[in-house]
């Protein structure tokens, strides 16, 4: 049986939610307590958010999705070692 990879790996969490949008749409749903149904449409965005200004910095969203006319901002975040002081 080969390696079991946690979803909270970039790779693994961003090819989880963008290849399979109805898992998407329930994580929106249950977290955000959005009124989400199955018909709603999800779209999803280019996840580089281009400065307005030379010297800005670019930024490179995990997901970046729009439903509803609302833009969500999907970042994951963990740790290896357990609480810091």
């Amino acid at each position: 049986m080969g390696e079991i990879i946690s979803a909270s790996h970039d790779v693994v969490f961003k090819a989880l939610f963008v290849r399979n949008p109805d898992i998407l749409r329930a994580f929106l749903r249950d977290i955000l307590d959005l009124p989400i149904t199955d018909s709603d449409k999800i779209t999803i965005l280019n996840p580089e958010l281009i400065p307005d200004f030379s010297e800005g910095k670019l930024s490179r969203l995990d997901i970046h999705v729009e439903m509803k006319n609302r833009r969500f901002n999907i970042e994951m975040q963990a740790r290896k070692n357990g609480f810091s002081a």
